[in-house]
């Protein structure tokens, strides 16, 4: 696999999920691992035939679109199965390979007959992630959307007990120092999923607080009590 297409919608959500995985395919193109890797949006692929890449990675934006039968070998990477399954589950039976970034995501998705489904689950960027030398400016922090439910009740309750605290929205660079000035990194799925917040704010080496999610595969990736308190 030397060319390589990345396909997803960055225009709605320019933090979406596939940013992150073509800077990373970029590296690699860099260290001539791969040969090229270019980014399409699912929209604009009419023009492209199959013999330009030799792998087309579709990457889940939370939108609703296609995967072409003529763009072959296919592969998809189903960020929100927690949030739209039946969506996921539609692109899945459309690819030929399918990963998911929750692990019950990829168990529902093989027991509805995906066999080629696998758990791949979130990460972070280090080059953008990572601790920075700033003073602590902020008790608390939370990066992201603030949805109705115990994440918002849990956030009103901490911006009331600890006012010195951010909460709110801020992307890459932005949002990675607000990280590294924060003494506690907050952080409460939505719906049992593991997030990307997790993987961000241990970067930042301030300390995570997050829902316990070991029944979820978080136990094998980072260590409650060693990596963040649950």
């Amino acid at each position: 696999m030397k060319r390589v297409a990345v396909i997803c919608d960055n225009t709605l959500r320019p933090e979406t999920t596939g940013t992150y995985c073509r800077r990373a395919l970029g590296k690699l193109v860099q260290a001539g691992a791969i040969a090229t890797v270019e980014h399409f949006l699912p929209t604009k692929l009419a023009h492209v035939s199959q013999d330009q890449f030799d792998l087309f990675l579709y990457i889940d934006d939370g939108l609703d679109w296609s995967i072409p039968d003529h763009l072959r070998p296919a592969a998809w990477w189903a960020i929100d199965s927690h949030l739209n399954f039946e969506r996921c589950l539609q692109k899945a039976a459309q690819a030929d390979f399918t990963f998911a970034a929750q692990r019950d995501g990829a168990d529902r998705m093989k027991k509805a007959g995906i066999q080629t489904a696998q758990w791949l689950p979130l990460a972070c960027d280090p080059e953008i992630h990572a601790q920075q030398e700033l003073s602590k400016e902020y008790d608390i922090s939370f990066v992201g959307h603030i949805l109705p439910g115990e994440r918002h009740d849990l956030l009103e309750l901490l911006q009331e007990k600890f006012p010195n605290s951010f909460i709110g929205q801020e992307y890459y660079e932005k949002m990675a120092a607000i990280y590294s000035q924060s003494k506690v990194v907050f952080n409460r799925s939505v719906l049992n999923d593991v997030n990307m917040r997790v993987f961000e704010g241990l970067c930042s080496g301030s300390l995570l607080i997050t829902n316990d999610l070991s029944f979820n595969g978080q136990e094998e990736l980072v260590q409650a009590g060693v990596h963040c308190v649950v």
